[in-house]
């Protein structure tokens, strides 16, 4: 059974200000079968992302894509920030009220970052992610590609942000975040461009890439080699935002994960080599829930 879930109104946020939990974010829920699986997308996105994996993914399991603050149809009232540790911890009480325990992370990108953070924070408190699975995911220092250096950046973030039409802000950011040999198609471009048409959510994404960084960030670094929960990492060969070097490093700093290549493949394996990248997702949770049931 598909359901989508309306959490917010798509250009006016979730009311109030300060408010928390799940109606921060936008929520889209597809399929039945456990465990479930979160998804969430990465900077600039929004559950489009998910497109070509989600008829595959839903076949087996409940699927929950969440649209995180600021982005998608997610909440743009400020709150107390759009940065990863805020979204994390508004992630944690809305998966309470959704009454989703022990659930499978998917996150891609900046997505992949708040899967971690998450998956960790659940761990401490005695509710540990069945698994998770990291596409690209950005966790570790490193140069930052323009599209959000630029957006950091002020008076020229508001400039970029808001004169460009949203189909020309993401052509440049597609064609620079996707391997040469990817031909970035129209659809892309305005999927990923529709939630920009709201001034306002431009500004709301101004402002998460101001937040990018964790509070902790440090510290988040030094608590990865405990995560238990098994990890499969997903990554683009040629990936031109988070290199691949950096997911060899994941894989080695997390006690129970293993490490997917995607070839001739950049930042977004689910869009530029869907059935390649798809295929050792599959084959993982296919593991996973055979574990849970032993």
């Amino acid at each position: 059974m598909d359901r989508r879930v309306e959490k917010v109104d798509p250009d006016k946020g979730d009311g109030p200000e300060g408010r928390s939990g799940a109606g921060a974010f936008h929520l889209e829920e597809l399929g039945e079968g456990h465990p479930p699986l979160v998804l969430l997308h990465g900077f600039g996105a929004s559950n489009f992302s998910w497109r070509l994996w989600a008829p595959a993914l839903k076949e087996r399991h409940r699927l929950l894509l969440v649209e995180l603050k600021g982005f998608g149809r997610g909440s743009i009232q400020r709150s107390r920030g759009f940065g990863p540790d805020e979204q994390s911890r508004e992630l944690q009480g809305a998966l309470r009220e959704w009454g989703v325990s022990n659930p499978v992370l998917v996150g891609h990108s900046f997505g992949g970052g708040v899967a971690l953070m998450t998956a960790l924070a659940l761990q401490e408190a005695g509710a540990p992610a069945t698994a998770l699975v990291l596409v690209c995911p950005a966790i570790y220092p490193q140069r930052l590609p323009p599209f959000i250096a630029a957006a950091r950046v002020p008076v020229m973030g508001e400039l970029l942000f808001t004169l460009l039409p949203p189909t020309v802000l993401m052509t440049l950011a597609l064609d620079r975040i996707t391997h040469s040999s990817v031909q970035v198609s129209r659809e892309q471009v305005h999927g990923y461009a529709e939630p920009l048409r709201s001034l306002r959510r431009r500004y709301a994404m101004i402002r998460a890439a101001r937040e990018l960084f964790p509070d902790d960030h440090p510290g988040l670094l030094r608590r990865i080699p405990s995560l238990r929960s098994p990890t499969l990492v997903v990554w683009g060969r040629q990936d031109p935002v988070i290199p691949w070097a950096l997911g060899a490093r994941l894989t080695e700093d997390l006690p129970d994960a293993r490490l997917s290549t995607v070839e001739d493949c950049g930042h977004i394996p689910m869009e530029e080599r869907p059935e390649e990248s798809l295929a050792p997702v599959l084959q993982f949770l296919e593991g996973v829930a055979k574990a849970a049931t032993d």
